[in-house]
C-alpha cells in the first residue's frame, strides 16, 4: 500500500471513529391542545419532564416544567435535554382527580431535536363524575318559642379535582301541599301534625362538566300546641336556617368549650380549656365518646344532626349543644 493510500485508509478510521462516538444532547419540543366536552380549557396547568436515563452519556438531572394552555387550549415549549438518552413525559390534571399522563423516549438516533405533540380531553371516559351531592336536614331542638320550628340546611357538594364554582339550586317539598325553591326558605302551616318534610338539590359547574342531584326526606311532628309536639298556638312555621345561625347558650370562658361548632362531620373537636372528661351523646341518648382528659376528639362517621357534649373542667362542668352537619 502506498503512502497516499495508507492515509487515507487513516482518517477513514478516524472519521468512523469520531462519528460512532458522536451523541446527541437534544431539543425537546413539546406541543398539544387541551379540551373537554365543551371545547378548548385555557389556562390549563401542563407539567412537562424530560429525565435523562442514568448511567448514560450525559446523564444529568430530570428537567421540570410547567406550563399553561392558552384561550384555544394549546400549549408548546422547546426544553434542552441534559442527556442523549431518556424520557419525555407530559402530564395534566383530569376534572376527576386523577393524572393523564403520556411518555416518549428519546435516543441518540431520533436526532438534535426530539417533537412529542401529547393532546389531553378532559372529563371524557373517567367513569368517575367530578361532583357528589348530599342532601340532608337537621332539626334543632332548641325550640325558643311555640310555633316556631327551625331545620338546618345541611345539604353539601364536594368537588373532585381543580377548585370551581358550583351553583346549587334547591327545592323543598313541605308536606302539606306547599314547597319553595331557595336555600333558607320559609313555610307556614296551618295544622299541627306529622309532616314529611323534603329537600331535593341540584349542583352543576359547567367548568368540568359536572352535575349532581340528591333527595332527602325526614318527619316533623307538633303538637296542637305547637310544640316538638306544641304549646300554645293552631299552627306553627318552619324556617330552613344556615348552621351559623343556631343559637346557642353562652357559657364561662374558663370553662371548657368545644370548637368549631356547628362542625363539619369529619373534622376534629377541641376544647378552650382542658377537659378532664368528655362525654358526648346524640339526641337519642346514644353515647358518640366517654373520654378522660382529650386534647382533640374526631367526629369522623358522626351523622348530621344534634349532639349533646357534657365536659368537666377543673373547677366546672358545662354542657353545650353540638350541631354536626
Amino acid at each position: 500500500m502506498n503512502i497516499r493510500n495508507l492515509f487515507l485508509s487513516a482518517s477513514l478510521i478516524v472519521l468512523s471513529a469520531a462519528a460512532a462516538t458522536a451523541q446527541w444532547f437534544p431539543v425537546v419540543v413539546v406541543t398539544g391542545q387541551v379540551t373537554d366536552p365543551n371545547g378548548p380549557v385555557g389556562s390549563h396547568v401542563i407539567l412537562v419532564t424530560i429525565a435523562p436515563t442514568p448511567g448514560t452519556v450525559g446523564g444529568g438531572t430530570p428537567i421540570t416544567r410547567t406550563l399553561l394552555t392558552s384561550a384555544s387550549g394549546h400549549y408548546a415549549d422547546s426544553i434542552p435535554s441534559t442527556g442523549t438518552t431518556g424520557t419525555v413525559t407530559v402530564a395534566t390534571l383530569n376534572c376527576n382527580g386523577t393524572t393523564l399522563m403520556n411518555t416518549m423516549a428519546f435516543t441518540p438516533n431520533t436526532g438534535p431535536v426530539f417533537t412529542m405533540t401529547s393532546n389531553f380531553t378532559l372529563c371524557a371516559g373517567t367513569g368517575t363524575n367530578p361532583l357528589a351531592c348530599t342532601a340532608s336536614w337537621v332539626l334543632d331542638t332548641n325550640q325558643l318559642q311555640p310555633g316556631v320550628v327551625n331545620i338546618i340546611n345541611a345539604c353539601n357538594t364536594t368537588v373532585t379535582g381543580p377548585a370551581t364554582n358550583v351553583l346549587t339550586n334547591y327545592l323543598w317539598d313541605f308536606g302539606d301541599g306547599n314547597s319553595a325553591t331557595g336555600a333558607y326558605p320559609s313555610n307556614f302551616y296551618t295544622q299541627p301534625g306529622k309532616y314529611q318534610v323534603c329537600v331535593t338539590m341540584g349542583s352543576v359547574a359547567t367548568a368540568i362538566n359536572g352535575n349532581c342531584t340528591a333527595t332527602f326526606c325526614d318527619s316533623i311532628e307538633v303538637d296542637a300546641n305547637g310544640y316538638l309536639v306544641y304549646k300554645g298556638q293552631a299552627g306553627f312555621q318552619l324556617n330552613i336556617i344556615d348552621a351559623s345561625q343556631v343559637s346557642l347558650v353562652e357559657t364561662d370562658a374558663t370553662a371548657p368549650v368545644a370548637y368549631p361548632n356547628p362542625v363539619a362531620s369529619g373534622t376534629e373537636l377541641r376544647w378552650t380549656a382542658e377537659p378532664k372528661h368528655v362525654r358526648i351523646t346524640s339526641a337519642d341518648g346514644r353515647v358518640l365518646a366517654d373520654e378522660h382528659a382529650p386534647r382533640s376528639l374526631p367526629t369522623s362517621g358522626w351523622a348530621p344532626g344534634i349532639y349533646y357534649i357534657t365536659a368537666v373542667g377543673t373547677q366546672n362542668t358545662t354542657t353545650q349543644t353540638l350541631v354536626v352537619y
